[in-house]
């Protein structure tokens, strides 16, 4: 037997709730386990000296997941986000991401 009952106003409130709910928490966890990544490549970048003789004035200095670096270019501008000040806080904020001290 097929029941034809819509959903009440309430109802729907509280599924709409529930599902903006579940994807902020879906969306934090995946920023979550971004960063879990970098800093884990952050952790196999420090210490270590550039040799490439074309990156011979860049040093490695901060690992920022793809998708937060994209989304912080966008907001800030690029050469904001490739401001020493910038990644002075970016190191002092998320040490666990910083490669080298600028």
């Amino acid at each position: 037997m097929l029941l034809n009952k819509q959903p009440s106003e309430a109802e729907r409130f509280d599924a709409l709730v529930t599902e903006i709910k579940s994807g902020v928490e879906l969306q934090k966890r995946g920023e979550q386990a971004r960063e879990f990544v970098a800093a884990q490549e952050a952790k196999q970048y420090r210490g270590l000296q550039q040799k490439n003789a074309v990156a011979k004035n860049m040093r490695h200095v901060a690992e920022i997941p793809a998708a937060e670096y994209f989304n912080l270019c966008r907001k800030y501008g690029h050469d904001e986000v490739h401001s020493k000040g910038f990644i002075k806080y970016l190191q002092k904020h998320y040490p666990h991401l910083a490669t080298a001290a600028v």
